[in-house]
């Protein structure tokens, strides 16, 4: 809605930015009170599903790979995921921020290779609710790299 965040509310917050010329989105979800367990647990999994990716990508690694295992976290945490978990971005124009050439989507098999850059987006929205907890990375050599330092945990306004 629009208007003030009320009690019991979830909302996110979207910074978009260049980072050696590479386009940056960050997002977090903010609660405004105590968050109950279906918003703890999608929180969990969103973060548990980027240090995952962090960890696994390489070059050699495709986004299926990817996006199944972030699939096997959300559903370890009761979350049925069906959507992507993330995009390829870079050197985008507008209208949007992500280049349209891969996508973290189960049935996606593109190779990674080194200097890739795509924004994690574990997120999930149901028909009166979201969560958006998400980063941007580089693909090296020794995993997947966060543009950001930001702390990725749900933050909580009671």
């Amino acid at each position: 809605g629009q208007g003030r965040f009320q009690r019991d509310e979830t909302a996110f917050i979207e910074l978009l930015g260049s980072r050696y010329r590479d386009q940056v989105t960050v997002s977090r979800s903010v609660h405004f009170g105590d968050p109950p367990p279906h918003v703890r647990a999608a929180a969990e999994a969103s973060t548990e599903s980027i240090l995952r990716c962090l960890e696994l990508t390489r070059p050699g690694i495709t986004c299926g790979e990817l996006a199944r295992e972030v699939v096997k976290i959300f559903a370890k945490h009761g979350i049925d995921k069906k959507s992507r978990s993330g995009y390829g971005v870079g050197i985008a124009f507008a209208p949007t921020s992500g280049e349209r050439t891969m996508s973290l989507h189960p049935a996606d098999e593109t190779v990674l290779e080194a200097g890739m850059t795509l924004h994690l987006h574990p997120n999930i929205t149901f028909a009166d609710w979201g969560l958006f907890i998400t980063e941007t990375m580089v693909v090296t050599e020794s995993g997947g790299k966060p543009f950001t330092r930001l702390p990725r945990e749900l933050i909580v306004r009671r």
